[in-house]
């Protein structure tokens, strides 16, 4: 006969004053009113438009591409929304000692907005940011080992950690590429340009589409998880005259306050 010790169930913890070092209950934890945000398209798909003219007020504008200057002051003007904008004069072709330079104007411009108690924080654009990235640290953008780019990649990655940490809503914006195919070929289609990880670390991926052979043609914008998977909030138009009706608060409400 074998004879079988019978395990006392563990007790349940009660309250927190029962937990465990470090950990805390859900109840007492109170998760920011924010959202982590990859945004990309092409050249005069909306944008940027749709970031800084919907987005939380007040809005903090890091711009690397010189037309968002332009888009800020119009939105400003026409809107009245409270824009910050903090103008970096970027270009492909610096050389190691001004990438420097820059990319520290540009760290501690993206450090203090995330300081902010409230608004967003656009990074117009992150393609350009990661390419001063790696200007900063190799002095050029080609011929460059795909091992070398841990450095430079844990590093990006931990700029981005730092939005988690904040009360801001932080939308990346990314230019986009040709996708190409193993044997080199184009596939006829687009993908975002900048650091390969940014998908997988923000919370919602949005593409912008906009067809500039039909004028009539709505802005459209696509809203994924990290997974690359449509999200139920999907498919809107996106209107520059009436951007309530897909405006980046809605999409803050959606998540948050249904």
């Amino acid at each position: 006969m074998v004879t079988r010790r019978m395990q006392r169930a563990p007790t349940p913890l009660r309250g927190t004053n029962n937990l465990p070092a470090g950990f805390s209950d859900f109840a007492t934890l109170e998760a920011p009113r924010r959202l982590i945000i990859a945004s990309s398209g092409q050249d005069k798909s909306g944008k940027t438009h749709w970031a800084i003219a919907t987005a939380p007020e007040p809005v903090y504008h890091i711009i690397t591409d010189p037309n968002g200057y332009y888009i800020a002051q119009k939105i400003k003007r026409e809107l009245g929304r409270e824009i910050y904008v903090h103008k970096l004069d970027y270009s492909r072709s610096l050389g190691k000692p001004d990438a420097a330079k820059l990319w520290n104007q540009f760290e501690a411009a993206y450090d203090e907005a995330l300081k902010q108690p409230k608004g967003t924080l656009v990074v117009d654009t992150a393609t350009e940011a990661y390419e001063l990235k790696r200007l900063e640290h190799f002095g050029k953008l080609t011929q460059v080992m795909p091992h070398n780019y841990m450095e430079v990649n844990t590093y990006f990655k931990d700029k981005l950690r730092q939005a988690y940490e904040s009360q801001l809503t932080v939308v990346f914006i990314h230019k986009m590429k040709k996708e190409y195919k193993g044997d080199g070929n184009w596939t006829g289609d687009y993908e975002r340009a900048g650091w390969g990880d940014m998908p997988f670390e923000v919370q919602v991926n949005v593409r912008h589409y906009y067809d500039g052979q039909n004028p009539q043609s709505p802005f459209r914008v696509y809203f994924y998880n990290n997974n690359q998977n449509m999200l139920d909030f999907a498919e809107r138009d996106f209107s520059v005259e009436e951007p309530d009706q897909m405006s980046l608060e809605q999409l803050l409400s959606t998540t948050f306050d249904n």
